[in-house]
């Protein structure tokens, strides 16, 4: 009853707030990656909650599904509000565009290659191999890390980077 008190409450607030918004309709694309609305003036990214939300709220997303969105539209991106699927109303973002789930970060490693020396100690370290060498720097590929940081604060058998050359920081792509 709570549950269906505070989705009653939040798309009520949501729909408020959904007259400045921009409402796209037409069938969901996906690339494996993102989500996209096609209609007849085009592709529209959707800014969608993670796909591991719309499983914990049984919520299937497919190809092809008819599906209306609103939210704000920027460059052709839709940060979707609300988003109607299968007969059913999904809240996806509060009426000021919150997001209602916990957006996870994500993290990688950055070289400051003023202070990487070189000695390549991190290289021979990295268990998955996302550690090269670049014109004398350590260079990190962020889609082999997997963020063991190993290279930052070492294992059993090395101390990790002499030189704190290496740092986390929020992955942006």
């Amino acid at each position: 009853m709570k549950k269906i008190l505070l989705i009653s409450i939040l798309l009520f607030t949501s729909l408020l707030f959904c007259a400045e918004k921009t409402t796209l309709e037409g069938n969901l694309i996906t690339n494996g990656k993102k989500w996209f609305v096609k209609n007849e003036n085009g592709f529209y990214i959707l800014n969608l909650a993670p796909n591991e939300w719309f499983e914990d709220n049984e919520i299937e997303l497919k190809a092809d599904k008819k599906i209306k969105a609103i939210g704000d539209l920027k460059d052709k991106e839709l940060f979707v509000t609300v988003l109607f699927i299968d007969n059913e109303i999904c809240v996806i973002r509060d009426g000021q565009g919150k997001p209602l789930w916990t957006p996870q970060v994500e993290y990688t490693h950055k070289v400051d290659k003023s202070k990487c020396i070189g000695c390549a100690l991190c290289v021979k370290a990295c268990p998955v191999n996302a550690i090269t060498m670049y014109k004398g720097k350590a260079v990190i590929d962020a889609d082999k890390c997997i963020n063991c940081k190993i290279c930052v604060t070492g294992n059993d058998k090395f101390l990790g980077c002499p030189t704190s050359a290496i740092s986390m920081v929020e992955r942006t792509d």
